[in-house]
């Protein structure tokens, strides 16, 4: 394959979404809809980037006597899990 049909593909995979993407803008900087009804793309994304940085919840995965288990959190994990007897977890203690 040459690099000038690879290029070709990918504008091919490249074109409709931002045929898409230019759409989308369009639309919502018309006033056609209110803005929190259709935000602009960037609004959009910008949401998300920042949701991402900042999860509700944190899946945790920890290995307890060669059994691994899953907890979520609101808080980012630390290094340790605190665990009881049965290898649930337990909030840690103050010291």
């Amino acid at each position: 394959m040459t690099g000038a049909r690879r290029i070709g593909e990918a504008a091919l995979g490249i074109v409709p979404i931002a045929a898409i993407l230019l759409l989308w803008h369009a639309l919502a900087v018309s006033g056609a809809t209110p803005a929190a009804i259709l935000p602009t793309p960037g609004t959009v994304f910008a949401r998300l980037l920042q949701q991402l940085g900042t999860p509700q919840y944190w899946d945790t995965v920890y290995d307890w006597h060669g059994v691994q288990h899953h907890m979520q959190t609101t808080a980012a994990p630390g290094t340790t899990v605190t665990v009881n007897a049965n290898g649930e977890p337990r909030a840690a203690q103050a010291q």
